[in-house]
Parts: structure tokens; sequence; C-alpha cells
């Protein structure tokens, strides 16, 4: 049998204008290791698998994820990899689900299954400010240690297009994302979330490159989650 892995990650090749880094501003605030701390519970790593046994083909994704009120929202493309052989089963930290909605458009999927204990992660209600401080949460590639790993970043851009490209040569178009400065985001961390000084989620991770990450805003988030 052959196998064929693909991680969670898309790496991103954009044009983009109206981005002012005179914008930011030293006045924004810190997210605070405490807020940090408080989300990071919520955060989870995200698996999908599926043997197709007639084609020889084992395909596996790897990505993030994190708690809401209605499941666990990831990115559409860490579940598309494998899901597209048939069934397939989707694992989130310990929990084993099936896919409940999907968003293919702004690269959302919503997981069918909750932590029991664990709280759901607030969503930021409208965009954030250029130079708004927010952490990056995921798990990165294969690490079966801490799930969510933060990293710094600033929001230097919003509702921006851009085109975002796979290892494999596929790509997607987003049309309203948030362009975020950042320095460590790196393959694993598609699906999971920015948050904000007070812990809100702005957006969810959907690719990375040259110091910049690629966000959904979270408003897509709640009109996936109804």
């Amino acid at each position: 049998m052959t196998a064929a892995a693909a991680a969670g990650l898309t790496i991103a090749c954009v044009a983009f204008a109206l981005i002012d880094r005179a914008t930011t501003t030293s006045a924004a605030r810190p997210v605070t290791p405490l807020v940090i701390q408080g989300a990071e519970g919520s955060v989870l790593k995200v698996r999908c698998s599926n043997v197709n046994v007639a084609a020889g083909v084992l395909s596996a994704a790897i990505g993030t994820g994190f708690v809401t009120r209605g499941g666990i929202v990831t990115a559409s493309h860490v579940i598309a990899t494998c899901a597209a052989s048939g069934p397939g089963s989707i694992s989130a930290g310990p929990l084993v689900g099936s896919l409940s909605a999907d968003d293919p458009a702004d690269d959302l999927a919503l997981v069918g299954v909750r932590p029991a204990g664990t709280p759901p992660l607030a969503l930021q209600p409208a965009l954030p400010s250029n130079g708004a401080q927010v952490e990056l949460l995921g798990s990165p590639g294969l690490s079966t240690g801490a799930s969510a790993q933060p990293v710094a970043g600033t929001v230097i851009a919003t509702d921006t297009p851009v085109t975002l490209y796979g290892a494999a040569g596929n790509s997607e178009r987003l049309t309203d994302s948030i362009v975020v400065d950042e320095t460590g985001v790196a393959e694993g961390y598609s699906g999971g979330p920015a948050i904000n000084a007070v812990g809100q989620v702005i957006g969810v991770i959907e690719g990375a490159g040259d110091g910049r990450a690629y966000l959904t805003p979270a408003a897509d988030v709640a009109a996936l989650l109804g």
C-alpha cells in the first residue's frame, strides 16, 4: 500500500494592496500570557485519515481546531485532503467525530463534537483594526506535545483577497482575509485560532508565507455556526 501524507497548512503566495504599516500603533493592547493560557485548553490537534484499499492509498492530514459553542472549528482543507477518498475518520484531540458543516469558499469546517468541560472560545464580532496585537495558536507539524503553541502577530490588513497555494499545486481563493505579520506560523497551524487581547477569536489560520499569516474572519465562523 502506498502512503500519501498531506499537511494541514497551505503556503501563501499573495499580492495585495492597501497595507499601511504606519497605521500600526505601539498603544495596541498585547495578548497577555494569562489570556493565552486561558485559550490554549480549547485548542486541539485535528487529524483526518482515510484508507482506500482499492486504490492502495492511505491519506492523512493534520491541522488544528478550536472549541466553539457548536463543535470544533478547523480549516476545510484539513478535512478535504483525506475526505476526497470517501468517508474518513476525523479526530480532534482525544475525540472522534464527523463533519457537520463545511464551507470550502471560506475554508472552514465544523466537526460535531465538543470535549466535556472545555469552554468554547468567544468570537470577536467585528474586524480587528490595523495594529491590533494577536496570538496565533496552532500545533506544528506532527508534534505530539502541547496542542497550542502561540505565535505573536500584528494585524496589517483586513478584508483582503488572497490566493493560497498548497504543496501539491492546488490553490484556493479567499475574498476577505485578515493579514497578520508574524514570524513562527508553521505547517500544522491551519484551522487554529488567532485571539485578541481579551481572548476572543478574530479569525482562523488558513495559510502562511514570507512572514505573514492569512485568516478567515470570525464573522464567517459565526455564519458557519448559524
